[in-house]
């Protein structure tokens, strides 16, 4: 018995010191700060760092001289459509050293549009947001309370995200949920220009006369456009709807979509995004109705975690609703906090 107690407890000392022994990640600024702690890749530009001590810190790319990954397997992809997994080894002034086997890939910072980390054991679980503020909608002709977020999660040869908001009035006996929606895409590269996947959406608009949608999606997205400050991404496929109006009438409809999604990044002095989605539905079934969703979004980085957040919005539907409109449109203001 007392021979594996020992036994045990030498196996336990031994895992302890090869967990502590292990290197941290490091990340140095062109200051010469260096930062210890777990580098969770960079994404848009920016670096995700975990900072012993500290927490989670957001750095632009413009500002780091040199990273090394000890921790954890990366997925690395560039601007030249390639795309290459393993460890960040070396890492030179400016360059990413990518060890996959017995290669070792040497890339300039410039060539590439994003490192994420996708070993399971050490990989950040979620990169997630919420953001509220003020908005202004056709829905309500006044100011209402808006509620946004959102998340991201990537694996080795998946990338799961998501977004949902909420916009709500109140009158003198309830709230009022004006206009809502929530998706959820999950896509598997094919090549470096296309992948498969799915979209799974949940949308309400009162004004348009719609209680609840609820959209399921399988297609082919092609990467048209995937550079360090410029993305482009193109989705069609087929579209499965069950709709519910507010005149409790109960619709299933096939649809085709045909997405754009374009999205600019600037890191210069500041950190901000602009990024547009388009979305034109088309009937198969329903006497050549078209739908249109829309939205044109600004973000700029006031700190590592807080960001002033806008957009404009608008939703048609040709086909006549209970409510007998056929658009709505809106503006949104707040701030937006990244966990």
């Amino acid at each position: 018995m007392r021979k594996s107690v020992l036994l045990l407890l030498c196996i336990l000392v031994f895992i302890n010191k090869n967990a502590n022994s292990q290197t941290p990640d490091s990340l140095t600024l062109n200051n010469g700060q260096t930062m210890m702690g777990m580098f969770y890749g960079w994404q848009k530009g920016v670096a995700s760092f975990y900072m012993l001590d500290v927490g989670m810190v957001n750095v632009n790319m413009d500002k780091i001289s040199s990273i090394i990954g000890n921790l954890k397997e990366y997925r690395v992809v560039t601007s030249d459509r390639k795309v290459y997994y393993g460890g960040l080894k070396a890492i030179e002034d400016r360059f990413v050293r990518v060890s996959s086997g017995d290669s070792l890939i040497l890339i300039p910072y410039d060539n590439i549009v994003s490192i994420v980390p996708y070993n399971k054991k050490t990989i950040k679980p979620l990169a997630s947001y919420i953001a509220a503020g003020y908005s202004y909608s056709k829905s309500s002709n006044v100011g209402v309370l808006n509620l946004d977020l959102g998340f991201n999660y990537s694996l080795k040869h998946v990338n799961v995200y998501g977004i949902a908001n909420s916009m709500v009035t109140h009158d003198n006996k309830s709230y009022l949920r004006n206009r809502e929606y929530a998706l959820v895409n999950s896509f598997v590269p094919l090549s470096p220009k296309w992948e498969i996947g799915s979209r799974f959406m949940y949308q309400r608009n009162r004004l348009l006369g719609l209680d609840a949608r609820y959209l399921a999606a399988g297609g082919l997205e092609f990467d048209a456009i995937v550079k360090q400050k410029v993305q482009m991404y193109l989705f069609s496929g087929l579209v499965m709807t069950d709709e519910s109006l507010t005149d409790n009438s109960h619709y299933n409809r096939l649809e085709v979509p045909f997405l754009l999604d374009l999205q600019l990044y600037s890191f210069s002095s500041s950190v901000f995004t602009i990024t547009t989605t388009q979305i034109v539905y088309f009937g198969l079934f329903d006497e050549n109705r078209i739908r249109h969703d829309g939205e044109l979004k600004l973000n700029c980085k006031i700190n590592n975690k807080l960001s002033i957040n806008t957009y404009l919005y608008d939703n048609y539907d040709s086909s006549v609703k209970p409510s007998n409109q056929n658009i709505d449109y809106g503006w949104v203001v707040g701030l937006r906090y990244d966990m």
